[in-house]
């Protein structure tokens, strides 16, 4: 996945173009873009000439002044390994056992490191796990009080005060698992989770 940061921002402008028509969140591709394969030194289009932008009321970055004019021109290949027009045989070669291994047991997480937790209206957990093409991060969300482990697809709740185990604790990011049985054994357990970063969106 590939996305321009200062566009994901949720200020404004920006909020009110993108719930006008997703067309211009999903339409251009440097913007946001779900690639299949790509590797780490792989090249993302970018938009040219650059983007000028409007400012919202509080001071702070909002849409693009001409929002119809940047639209994907040319079809994108979302295959590809490194870049447009490459000869794939080569890069599909490259990629040893491990690396296949690894890339089927993730998934569609894209970093598992890294979460997100989220209050905003309408971005619910369960949807994302439900989705059999969404790409991203496991995702926390206050709006249906669930958790996605997207590597595995599977829907937990959040912990509560009426919830306390088999549950995601926000507020440390870890899992808390079932209480021990009398003979010492767990009745389940849960995604073993170390994040290393998050994203708060509000």
């Amino acid at each position: 996945m590939s996305f321009r940061p200062r566009d994901m921002l949720p200020t404004e402008g920006k909020l009110a173009l993108y719930n006008k028509d997703n067309k211009y969140l999903c339409k251009k591709s440097p913007r946001f873009s779900l690639w299949r394969r790509i590797l780490s030194a792989g090249v993302v289009p970018v938009f040219l000439p650059p983007l000028e932008y409007n400012r919202d009321e509080d001071g702070r970055q909002g849409a693009e002044k001409k929002p119809d004019d940047s639209f994907d021109t040319i079809p994108y290949d979302k295959e590809i390994f490194v870049e447009q027009g490459e000869t794939p045989r080569g890069y599909r070669r490259s990629m040893g056992p491990q690396t296949e291994r690894r890339s089927k047991r993730l998934g569609s997480n894209v970093n598992p490191e890294h979460i997100v937790i989220t209050h905003i209206a309408g971005q619910t957990a369960k949807e994302i796990c439900d989705d059999p093409n969404s790409m991203g991060y496991d995702i926390a969300s206050y709006v249906d009080m669930k958790f996605c482990d997207l590597s595995e697809r599977k829907l937990y709740y959040l912990c509560s005060d009426r919830i306390t185990s088999n549950c995601f604790d926000v507020d440390n990011t870890v899992f808390r698992e079932r209480a021990v049985k009398a003979r010492g054994e767990k009745s389940a357990t849960g995604p073993k989770k170390a994040y290393k970063s998050k994203d708060l969106w509000k």
